[in-house]
């Protein structure tokens, strides 16, 4: 396993704690007479205070940690997402299972499109008088967290402008709410955005929402 790619005081992305500060890579142990092991400490900065130890022998763990993006791989990964889909799953359970499998690998491609389609889910329920369950729309404020918290950290811009940087690189067209809700009211969360004609196209947006900040004291699951 290499891990001398990490160097103490780099700055990293842990799962679903977000960018986090290699505070210290030491050997210690968490049981009197066990033998000592080599950890990595992490602080994440969405949580002041707390530490992630993350076992350097533990390959599924460590895997979860990497470098920020740079801004071409942002790009890159936007554009890569333009034809493709993601379809709404009814079972909660397994939605909730397929969630948190992509919550936990960090900002990807399928997480994006997670968030577009619980978002056009959102609305779809908006149009009905419902609402979207509170796991989907927790998993959907901590999802836009983590995009919002990387992007801006990278592209040097404020949260509220990662919505605008998303739309300007994958070119698809924004319109007005009044618009938008008028031709989202039948379209499901699978469909394909080069069957709908330029003048309607819109693209989904990220909102700000607040990620409840838990103890992730002697955390070593990235979860």
């Amino acid at each position: 396993m290499i891990t001398n790619e990490f160097e103490k005081g780099s700055c990293v992305v842990y799962g679903t704690n977000g960018i986090c500060v290699i505070e210290d890579i030491t050997e210690m142990s968490f049981e009197r007479g066990r033998e000592k092991s080599r950890y990595f400490v992490l602080a994440p900065e969405n949580s002041r205070g707390s530490k992630v130890y993350v076992p350097a022998d533990n390959e599924t763990l460590m895997s979860k940690i990497r470098p920020l993006m740079t801004k071409e791989e942002i790009d890159e990964l936007l554009t890569g997402m333009r034809d493709r889909e993601f379809a709404w799953e009814k079972d909660r359970r397994f939605r909730t299972e397929n969630f948190h499998e992509i919550m936990v690998n960090g900002v990807t491609q399928e997480l994006l499109l997670m968030i577009r389609c619980i978002y056009m889910r959102k609305l779809e329920l908006d149009q009905v008088g419902k609402k979207l369950p509170a796991a989907d729309t927790n998993t959907l404020k901590s999802a836009e967290k983590l995009v919002e918290e990387e992007f801006s950290h990278v592209l040097g811009i404020e949260r509220e402008d990662v919505g605008t940087y998303i739309r300007s690189v994958i070119g698809v067209l924004s319109i007005r709410l009044s618009i938008y809700d008028a031709f989202c009211q039948n379209i499901p969360c699978s469909f394909n955005w080069r069957k709908i004609p330029v003048m309607v196209k819109f693209q989904w947006e990220l909102k700000e929402g607040y990620y409840g900040q838990g103890d992730f004291s002697r955390s070593d699951s990235g979860h």
